[in-house]
């Protein structure tokens, strides 16, 4: 595709020079668009290479099991931490009932001393169509 378009944009420019009377004018249409299709091609190789990057990310993803990418993500240095307030208790209704998001306040909310319930949130994997895995410690 963006072959085509360099091709298209240097296309346009030899057709717009030749047309055009004035040698100076042309000249400038010409560098005009050599350095447009120039930009376009190095746009081109770069997202070649971070999609190829990418590519590669999504395929060793693909191929791990949802046990090893749970691993991943509990051994990930940044985990999500517990915060109590209005703000979060919209996000979690977007995605819990409001029953769910409560016993999600009762689970790691804070006791009555202060101290918080568990340390962390612990994320589920759902396999293919099956029920996710009940999580450590229940």
């Amino acid at each position: 595709m963006c072959g085509g378009g360099i091709v298209l944009i240097i296309l346009v420019g030899v057709v717009g020079s030749i047309v055009e009377d004035n040698e100076s004018n042309s000249s400038s249409i010409l560098g005009m668009t050599f350095t447009a299709a120039g930009f376009l091609f190095i746009f081109f190789i770069l997202m070649s290479a971070y999609l190829g990057k990418w590519s590669s990310w999504s395929s060793t993803q693909k191929k791990a099991s949802a046990e090893k990418l749970r691993e991943r993500g509990l051994a990930h240095r940044f985990q999500p931490e517990y915060e109590n307030n209005e703000a979060f208790t919209e996000w979690a209704e977007q995605f819990l009932t409001p029953e769910e998001v409560e016993r999600l306040h009762e689970k790691y909310g804070e006791g009555e001393d202060g101290e918080k319930r568990e340390a962390r949130i612990v994320l589920r994997v759902d396999e293919e169509g099956g029920p996710p895995p009940p999580p450590p410690g229940e």
